[in-house]
Parts: structure tokens; C-alpha cells; sequence
């Protein structure tokens, strides 16, 4: 008998595809262009845990060319110790994800037991792997923050406020929009576009068969659990109950790596009976809603870190001055891991207190008091740190080019992104924006900035 509980449990809560909770860069030297080829990634863990994940293969892979192993040879043994690893680590902690143009998706598992491994193997007499300490410290450093930091953002239905939480606070279970599934396309699409509309497309022939069972859930459910876009309409998308998703999935690639996965953890005694169970109403037990409006489970932000060695020194001075943006900072100091901080704030919002509880993964730490007179002299405040961070004071209007900063930080920013040095800008929602010099410029921020160095340099003469 399939256990529908059991397969909710293995699957994640944000939606089938799990979110990138956060990314580690550094770890291989590359232009900075480039550095998404080579950063490791973890992953959202399925329903109710609440450490991070992340893919043996790939993470072995990147930390061995950071020993100098050439890309082949790095895989070669990473695969090799993976394999090592699958049968040490017991069989429950490995999960398959889903993967949208991959159906024999890697296994992976949690990040702790990834860093446990490698530290029982690293007491081996013929460990190959040699993965310094620091670097397993690091890893474990970064899931233990980004398990902390506020990174979801739950709807609770159209026209409701966001929610934030951490994946330590996450749900257990997805709520009623979740189990909805935004369906441009169907996942492991390897049909030929030349080939869509032909009568033999597999998933347009599943979907037409979904029809009539599409239509009996519904009389029976009460809620529709399936929303079929018109397909001549480039703007509409098909929406769908997870469990469809999963039937499309069952049917199209049954002997799939992900398949194989289901069927083990909700202990299914073959592909068929599971497929019945998906569309049994019998098995919609937790509440489900389509809806239209945006209502997914999304991250607001993902947890960035760059591992930074023990010699290498890296200042990073974060501005802020409200207490909105002080949660903001929070999460950017745990970021900043082996960094020193350099926190420019008022006194009342960059407490003792608060500090030495945010700052503990940074190596060093200083407050610098934000008067009024604190940013008049930009380029000495510049001079004090290689990366700034700066901080909206409220909400910014998607409409309006104000970043929500005083004259001074407006001034402070654009000197840092214009001089080349790493300066970045978020909203209060943590959210970076990418492209902070147009709204600068829209200001007229340039300009007050060189009539500014104008004055400097005459009181100089």
C-alpha cells in the first residue's frame, strides 16, 4: 500500500524542486565572471528537517581541483568516494530531488553528514581525499547559518502579507498554494520543438488523458487540481496539483533515478500502483488551492559566502541605519564568514549586545558610530574596508529610482561601485539589487559626487 505521508515527507515543502538555500564561492580560483560554474550549492532539505543538503559528487569534485587534482581526475575520485560514502551513510538520509531536464537527478544528503564522513575519512591510513579542516569547518559553518538565516517567503494566499522564515523555522508541510505546481513545460523536456504539436507528443497525449481524471478529482475534492492554459496563448501555463506533476513524471521516465526514489520512500511495490495512488482522491489529504496570483514559496534571498583562507584578509563594512535594516545586516554579517566587520550604524541600533551575538563568525569586529557629520569624508570611510555593503532605510517603491539612503550613503555607494571596489545594495526585504547605479544616476548622484571631489580639491589648494 503506498504511503501518501511518507512520500509528502520526502519531498520538499517549497515545491517540488527544491530552492538554492545557499552558495559558496572561492573555493576555486576564476574570474569573477565565471565563478557560478564552480560554486557549490545547497540545497533545501525535504519536510521537516531543517539542515541544508548538498550533492557529494559535485561538492568532492570542486574541493579536490582545489587540491590541485586536474577536473577528470577530480571526478574520477570524487564519484569513486561518493560511492564509498552512499554505502557508509545510512540508506534513510539520502534524497533524490527532483530536477527539471535531469531524470536521473544525484542523490544527496545532509550537509552535517557530509562534513562527518569526510572528517572519519580523513583519519584513514590510505585517505586520498585530504580535505583540509578548515575548509570542513567552513561547510559546516555555512549550513549552520544558512539553516538560521530568514531566507523563505510564505504566502498564506493572494493579497496576504509574505511571511518570512528560516529553514529552521520552515513548515512542515506545504501550504494549500505550494501544492500547486507552475507547469510551463513538462519536466525532462527532451522533445524537439519542431516535434510539439505532433499527435505522438508524450506529454500532450498524458495531458489529454489527465482530462476526465482531471475533472472527477475535482467533483469529488471540491477544488480543482488541474488549470489547463491555452496553448496557442504564449502567456498562459499549465497549473497543477504536485501530485499530477509526479504521475506525468511516473509516466514519462518510470525507470528515472527520481521515480526509483519515490517508489522507495513511500513503498510503492511498483511504478503502476503508485501512479494509482497519485490520482486517487483518496490521497489528497492536505489542503490544496489554485491559484493564479504569485503564490509560491519563494526565497528572498540565498545565503552567499565566500570561503576566505586563514591568511587572506578581507574587510567588509556594512551601512545601515534603521532597524529594518538591521535584520538585513544580521544575516550579512553571517555571511561574511572569516571576514572582519566593519559595522557603520547608530549606537542605538548597533548595541553591545546585538553585536557580539551577530558578528561571532566574523574574526574581528568594530562599530563605527553614524553621526551626522560620519559620512562627509567618503573616501577615508572607503579606505577602511575592501567591500561595502549598504542597506535601505525603509521600503523602496518598485516604481521610484529612491534607493531609501541619505545624501551621504547615496554618495558613499557610488564612490565605492564607481572607484571598482565590491559595493553592494539591498532593500530591507534582503533583496540585492543588481544594478544600483541607474537609480544613482537617475538621482543625479554623479554630479553631486564630483562637485563634491570639486570642493575637496579646492580646499585643498
Amino acid at each position: 500500500m503506498v504511503n501518501i505521508t511518507a512520500l509528502m515527507k520526502g519531498l520538499p515543502v517549497s515545491g517540488l524542486e527544491p530552492q538554492d538555500v545557499a552558495s559558496i564561492h572561492g573555493l576555486i580560483d576564476v574570474p569573477k565572471d565565471l565563478e557560478w560554474r564552480e560554486s557549490l550549492w545547497l540545497i533545501e532539505p525535504p519536510a521537516g528537517q531543517h539542515m541544508p543538503y548538498i550533492d557529494p559528487v559535485k561538492a568532492l569534485e570542486k574541493l579536490l581541483c582545489r587540491q590541485g587534482a586536474a577536473q577528470p581526475e577530480a571526478m574520477e575520485q570524487a564519484r569513486e568516494a561518493a560511492a564509498r560514502m552512499r554505502r557508509e551513510v545510512a540508506d534513510e538520509h539520502w534524497i533524490n530531488f527532483l530536477e527539471p531536464f535531469e531524470p536521473d537527478s544525484p542523490e544527496c544528503l545532509p550537509v552535517p553528514d557530509f562534513v562527518a564522513w569526510l572528517r572519519d575519512e580523513s583519519h584513514r591510513n590510505d585517505n586520498k581525499l585530504q580535505i583540509p579542516p578548515d575548509i570542513l569547518d567552513f561547510l559546516e559553518q555555512v549550513a549552520r547559518q544558512a539553516s538560521s538565516a530568514t531566507m523563505f517567503c510564505v504566502f498564506s494566499g493572494p493579497g496576504s502579507e509574505q511571511e518570512p522564515c528560516s529553514l529552521a523555522n520552515l513548515p512542515d508541510q506545504p501550504t494549500p498554494y505550494a501544492m500547486i505546481e507552475y507547469v510551463p513545460g513538462p519536466q525532462w523536456n527532451d522533445i524537439d520543438p519542431a516535434d510539439w504539436n505532433k499527435p505522438d507528443n508524450p506529454f500532450l497525449l498524458w495531458r489529454e488523458a489527465m482530462r476526465a481524471i482531471a475533472q472527477e478529482l475535482e467533483q469529488k475534492l471540491g477544488e480543482p487540481v488541474y488549470y489547463f492554459a491555452d496553448l496557442s496563448n504564449d502567456l498562459d501555463d499549465d497549473l497543477m496539483h504536485r501530485f499530477l506533476v509526479l504521475h506525468w513524471c511516473c509516466t514519462y521516465r518510470p525507470d528515472s533515478s527520481f521515480v526509483r526514489y519515490l517508489l522507495k520512500i513511500c513503498r510503492a511495490n511498483d511504478v503502476e500502483e503508485l501512479k494509482a495512488a497519485l490520482i486517487n482522491p483518496a490521497s489528497y489529504t492536505h489542503p490544496f488551492k489554485i491559484s493564479h496570483a504569485f503564490t509560491l514559496m519563494e526565497t528572498l534571498q540565498r545565503f552567499d559566502c565566500r570561503f576566505l583562507p586563514p591568511q587572506t584578509h578581507k574587510t567588509i563594512a556594512i551601512l545601515f541605519s534603521t532597524l529594518e535594516a538591521r535584520n538585513v545586516a544580521q544575516s550579512l554579517l553571517a555571511q561574511s564568514i572569516g571576514a572582519h566587520a566593519l559595522i557603520i550604524a547608530p549606537e542605538t541600533l548597533a548595541t553591545e549586545m546585538w553585536t557580539e551575538q551577530t558578528v561571532h563568525t566574523c574574526r574581528s569586529w568594530r562599530v563605527l558610530p553614524l553621526h551626522d557629520d560620519t559620512l562627509n569624508d567618503p573616501f577615508a570611510l572607503l579606505a577602511l574596508a575592501d567591500a561595502l555593503y549598504v542597506i535601505a532605510d525603509e521600503k523602496t517603491s518598485g516604481t521610484s529610482f529612491d534607493l531609501q539612503l541619505s545624501e551621504g550613503a547615496e554618495n558613499l555607494l557610488w564612490l565605492a561601485l564607481d572607484s571598482g571596489m565590491e559595493a553592494k545594495y539591498f532593500s530591507v526585504d534582503g533583496r540585492q539589487l543588481g544594478n544600483p547605479e541607474t537609480s544613482l544616476e537617475k538621482r543625479g548622484v554623479p554630479d553631486r559626487v564630483t562637485a563634491f571631489k570639486e570642493r575637496q580639491a579646492a580646499l585643498k589648494q
